[in-house]
């Protein structure tokens, strides 16, 4: 699942680099990220591309926007 998720989001060459370097923890049926993104549509488009990704599983999103 990890490695499913993180090829999708390095896939996505209109991502920044800090939206590429996401982190991603898989833990007891939930996948949390943490880090920081540049804008809103980067944190949704993560959390969508997640969510399909790991299909079955809970996602907690602690994504941070800093833009800049």
């Amino acid at each position: 699942v990890l490695g499913r998720i993180r090829r999708t989001i390095v896939a996505n060459e209109n991502l920044s680099t800090n939206a590429h370097n996401v982190k991603i923890m898989v833990e007891n049926g939930s996948v949390t990220l943490r880090g920081p993104v540049k804008s809103e549509q980067e944190k949704s488009w993560i959390q969508n591309a997640t969510t399909q990704a790991a299909n079955g599983y809970r996602v907690v999103n602690q994504l941070e926007i800093t833009p800049g």
